[in-house]
Order: structure tokens, then C-alpha cells, then sequence
């Protein structure tokens, strides 16, 4: 990597410690570099385009230019270590809108009947129906992946005869889930070998203030509680997951606040350092 690239990269990276969101994310992805999650080859790619997509910024910015450079897919995800244990019951959360938009066949929803609030179109589909409703949907978010949580994490805390959306909502660190919204798991059971499970890394989440890693070598990583800024369930990353996987869906129903977060605290408590990530990107060749 020459002079003039890493010279850009280190401009930028000094100006990441002005916002929150620039802070957290340094702090990930050293640790990330420091305990070789992100590997040689790929962690050169990402500075590299780095570089040449700051030079290409009348105003550039640390944050703008990691979002610009992770939507390549030469920066692409699962570049975490491979979780080998059985997590048993996974389940990955979106709203009943966006199942509605892009996994269900509009075909499916004929009849309908006009006025339906949320709870009632997710009555009208049946949770036990909606399953067989998914065979032709492929889950993913974005950049092809899914964000996975197991079960067994959120069972002792959380009722599916009496659901409160805003607790699992903060347990899993959704903050851009917003009042109104319905929420909607969907679950994965007895997932074979074919399919790899990875610690999510910094790469993954990009600039996001609800992601934080941090130095151990544990193969899973953990949500942010966004009422405690502490750890809140496991979390690991995989590749999306056809929808005749699913084993059954909850409706958790609406949320009934925005959540209110600490982006400060958030940064904070995370480990990791800039000084680090410097000293890595001067190594570079």
C-alpha cells in the first residue's frame, strides 16, 4: 500500500474520534485486526478502496467513506471466525411490513379484508401458516446476510403467550425498529453443516452504533441491550437461508416507543484502540 494511500486512511481515521459512530467503529475493527478476524489480504482491500474513495470526497469523512466502501462486494462479509457449536433454535427479527414487501407472494394475501391494523393481518395470516407461506422467499438482509440469534437466549425472558416487543427489541440491540412498528421472528431449526455460522466483525456491521466486539476469542459475538449497554443475547452471521427453512414464526406485536439510546455510553464501554489501528495501518505493505 503506498505512502499517499495510507496517508488519506490515517487523515481520516484521526477525524474518526469526533462522533460517536466513528469512535465505536475504530474501536471494533481493532480488535477485529488485533485478533486477525479480519485477514491480511482483505483487511488491505478495505484501506485500499478506503483511500480512493476519500480522495474521491470534496469533504470526505471517516464514517461516509467506510459506508461507501462497505457496499462493495469486494469487501464482501463472513470474514469472522466459523461458530461450530449447535445453537440449536435460531431466529432472526424483522417487521410484519417488511414480510409483507419482500417475502410473501402478494398472491398469498388475496382476501385480505380491507382496515386490518397489524395484529389483525398477522392474525389473518396465521402463524402457523406463515411457514408454508415462505417457500419460495429467501431471508436476508443486507449485503446477502443474516443476523442470527439463538433461541435459548431469549426463551427464559420473553413469553410467546404474552409478548413485549420493546424488551426484545432493546434485548437485541433493534434500534431502527421504531414506535407502530409489528415485530415478527422467524425461526431456524436443525440447521446442518452445510450452513456456516461466523462471529459477526466490524466489517459486517460497518459504522453502526448498535455492533460492538471486542478482544475475546469466543466464535459468536454479543447484541447490545440498548437499556444497559451491556451484552444482551449471542449473535453470529450467516449466509441468507431459504425460506422452507423456517420452522415458525412469532408475532410480537407493536412497539410502543422509539427507543431512547446512549450512543455515547454505547462507544464507551467498547474496547480497542486508534493508536492500534495507526500502528497496523503503518505496517501495511
Amino acid at each position: 500500500m503506498d505512502h499517499l494511500k495510507k496517508d488519506l486512511c490515517l487523515r481520516a481515521l484521526s477525524s474518526a474520534y469526533t462522533s460517536n459512530r466513528g469512535f465505536l467503529f475504530v474501536k471494533n475493527l481493532s480488535n477485529d485486526l488485533k485478533l486477525g478476524r479480519v485477514d491480511g489480504s482483505l483487511a488491505k482491500a478495505f484501506f485500499t478502496d478506503l483511500a480512493i474513495c476519500l480522495k474521491g470526497q470534496k469533504a470526505p469523512t471517516w464514517t461516509r467513506a467506510v459506508q461507501e466502501v462497505l457496499k462493495s462486494k469486494a469487501i464482501y462479509l463472513h470474514c469472522g471466525p466459523v461458530h461450530s457449536d449447535d445453537l440449536g433454535e435460531v431466529f432472526t427479527t424483522l417487521s410484519l411490513e417488511t414480510l409483507e414487501n419482500y417475502y410473501l407472494d402478494p398472491i398469498t394475501i388475496v382476501g385480505r379484508p380491507p382496515g386490518y391494523n397489524q395484529a389483525q393481518f398477522f392474525d389473518f395470516l396465521g402463524a402457523a401458516d406463515i411457514p408454508h407461506l415462505l417457500t419460495d422467499a429467501i431471508v436476508r438482509g443486507g449485503r446477502d446476510a443474516v443476523w442470527l440469534a439463538p433461541w435459548a437466549d431469549a426463551e427464559d425472558i420473553f413469553s410467546t403467550t404474552a409478548p413485549c416487543p420493546n424488551t426484545l427489541r432493546s434485548f437485541l440491540g433493534l434500534n431502527h425498529f421504531n414506535q407502530d412498528e409489528f415485530l415478527v421472528t422467524l425461526h431456524f431449526e436443525g440447521l446442518d453443516n452445510s450452513y456456516v455460522f461466523r462471529r459477526p466483525t466490524s466489517l459486517d456491521a460497518g459504522p453502526n452504533l448498535i455492533f460492538r466486539t471486542d478482544g475475546s476469542l469466543r466464535t459468536f459475538g454479543y447484541t447490545v441491550n440498548l437499556l444497559t449497554n451491556g451484552k444482551g443475547s449471542r449473535e453470529v452471521i450467516g449466509r441468507h437461508l431459504k425460506g422452507t427453512l423456517v420452522t415458525r414464526a412469532i408475532g410480537w406485536g407493536e412497539l410502543t416507543s422509539t427507543p431512547e439510546i446512549d450512543w455515547s455510553g454505547i462507544s464507551r464501554v467498547a474496547t480497542g484502540s486508534l493508536k492500534f489501528v495507526k500502528k497496523y495501518l503503518h505496517s501495511m505493505v
